[in-house]
């Protein structure tokens, strides 16, 4: 099972899951605000109504990270149309949300919000406060330069949350048009970049694409004016050129000759690589209902565990929530939507040479089988038993996310013969 076998197998997953996800999320925030109704004012209350309200926005949220100066409020701004401060001096130190503007006031932004986080430079330092600060998000958008094993960490500690996973993760590599000289198309030093980091077997499950932020800002927010357009080739503009459209877009841009300015932004949309990150995000944005309610039912577990209650009410509030959960979790497979994909990646990192199958291979296969006889309606017995056996190895990887593929197929086994939703 190849990488992009592993990566469409964890997408015909999230799409499949989207029904029987869908009437989870309504059960669950209707549980939600009936409970936080009924409390008395308190960190309880505000957590269940905070989650029930969550549930019931449809904007798909993305979560931009990674560390300091990379360009993380800049693509904000490229994505939502805002003004969120990017200036040299501006340094985002707590997560900042921004709604997608008026599309009147601003160019054609992908219609999302987005959480600005503080720059993750490491996991010991300010990596807690950016991680935290993804929590609510649907997608995570990871923003980068130049990877480094800071950046890697960081990935690798997505795992833990269950909130994140290759399945709704993008690595964005930005600044790419600083590699070239000045005016020189940036393309092909892009690919070449991209190739290398996609050999790298952490970063090898995840999607990666290139963008230059600073032109995507200006795409969307419109910043790039008739008055610029008149005056690309004079020399007393340089200075407003360049903090517009950075040393690539303000060398092309003039060659390029643009006759009008609705030409000019289809230029600098072009530049920016903009469109392919936008389709990206547009394709996981379809699957929002199944990572929102994913993450809600893993936010409201965390809530189990960690809120210690102050009176009757609150003890029988989280009981009962935890019952709910307990309950659905046996019925409904897709909630393990990012174990899965995490357990997949992790044994894509570990697959051996043609003719050499590795355990992780074994694993990867059985799991693929199972899925073909699960659509033609029939128990994967064999490959469950297979899986169980992975789960004993010592290769702790294998053991693990052997145990978790055998876990979720035993869940959709199970489903074949239980079609009824989680109450």
């Amino acid at each position: 099972m190849t990488t992009e076998a592993v990566a469409a197998a964890t997408t015909v997953q999230a799409v499949a899951a989207a029904t029987t996800v869908q009437a989870v999320a309504v059960r669950l925030a209707r549980l939600l605000e009936d409970i936080g109704l009924g409390l008395n004012p308190g960190e309880l209350r505000i957590a269940c109504l905070d989650l029930a309200r969550h549930l019931a926005d449809d904007t798909p949220l993305l979560g931009i990270a990674g560390r300091l100066n990379v360009g993380k409020s800049t693509l904000s701004n490229a994505l939502t149309g805002g003004r969120a401060p990017t200036a040299p001096t501006e340094c985002t130190v707590e997560p900042r949300r921004y709604r997608p503007v008026d599309e009147h006031l601003a160019g054609p932004s992908l219609r999302c919000a987005t959480i600005d986080t503080p720059g993750a430079d490491s996991v010991n330092r300010r990596g807690p406060a950016a991680l935290a600060g993804l929590a609510p998000a649907d997608i995570a958008v990871y923003v980068v330069v130049t990877p480094t094993v800071r950046d890697v960490t960081f990935l690798a500690s997505f795992a833990p949350t269950r909130l994140f996973s290759p399945a709704n993760t993008v690595v964005v590599v930005n600044r790419l048009d600083e590699r070239v000289r000045p005016g020189q198309d940036p393309t092909p030093a892009a690919a070449e970049a991209i190739a290398g980091y996609r050999r790298t077997p952490q970063l090898r499950p995840f999607t990666i694409l290139p963008i230059i932020a600073l032109l995507a800002e200006t795409h969307a927010t419109r910043r790039f004016t008739a008055a610029d357009l008149a005056g690309l080739h004079d020399a007393g503009g340089t200075e407003r050129r360049w903090r517009l459209l950075g040393p690539y877009g303000a060398h092309a841009l003039p060659a390029a000759g643009p006759p009008d300015l609705a030409t000019a932004y289809d230029h600098i949309e072009a530049m920016s690589f903009l469109p392919g990150l936008r389709a990206r995000l547009a394709a996981l944005g379809a699957q929002q209902a199944t990572f929102r309610c994913v993450n809600v039912v893993r936010r409201a577990e965390r809530l189990v565990e960690t809120v210690a209650a102050g009176n009757r009410a609150e003890v029988e509030a989280l009981r009962a929530i935890d019952d709910w959960l307990t309950r659905t979790r046996r019925r409904c497979p897709p909630l393990m939507l990012h174990d899965v994909a995490n357990a997949l990646a992790g044994l894509a990192g570990r697959t051996g040479p043609a003719g050499a199958p590795t355990a992780a291979d074994q694993c990867l296969a059985a799991y693929e089988r199972a899925g073909v006889r699960l659509a033609g309606g029939e128990p994967p017995d064999a490959e469950i038993e297979l899986l169980r056996a992975a789960g004993r190895s010592g290769d702790r990887l294998v053991a693990t996310s052997g145990t978790t593929l055998r876990h979720h197929l035993i869940l959709r086994r199970a489903a074949l013969t239980d079609e009824g939703a989680p109450t």
